[in-house]
């Protein structure tokens, strides 16, 4: 099993917000269709969506939402949010998946810091959510995945 059973009840019960636009539409809108784009943001697309738990600014409360995409600075959904946001907008938060959290709200300038949290974050995403890295060549046929 993917996720314990404490999360998927906590997914269950989160009360679903009215979604104003499907990942296509998100997708066109960033221009995620053209790879120049995809390089310059750093942009690394999930194989699916991944329910996380986000930490809001100013605030000790924390929002569930399906992440769909990350990029050097920025968290894309699956969706829209309760507000309608289709992105979080920075990657200074803390993140939890199923009991597992990491706090990545510290703000640098620096390029190679924004890099290293996004890395960060990728590495907690593939470790708790148990998906694919996107990054890696895909598994040829005939051999087994560990």
């Amino acid at each position: 099993m993917r996720y314990s059973e404490d999360w998927l009840a906590k997914i269950r019960s989160t009360p679903f917000y009215e979604r104003r636009m499907s990942w296509n539409d998100v997708y066109e809108y960033y221009h995620f269709d053209k790879a120049q784009v995809r390089e310059e943001q750093k942009v690394v697309i999930f194989p699916e969506g991944v329910w996380m738990e986000i930490s809001r600014h100013y605030s000790s409360d924390y929002d569930f939402i399906k992440v769909k995409a990350v990029s050097f600075n920025d968290l894309f959904f699956d969706g829209s949010d309760v507000d309608g946001t289709i992105a979080m907008g920075s990657l200074y938060h803390t993140f939890r998946i199923d009991g597992h959290s990491i706090d990545l709200d510290q703000h640098s300038e620096d390029e190679d810091d924004k890099i290293d949290r996004q890395e960060e974050l990728l590495k907690f995403i593939y470790t708790y959510s148990h998906i694919s890295d996107p990054r890696l060549p895909p598994v040829p046929k005939g051999i087994l995945k560990i």
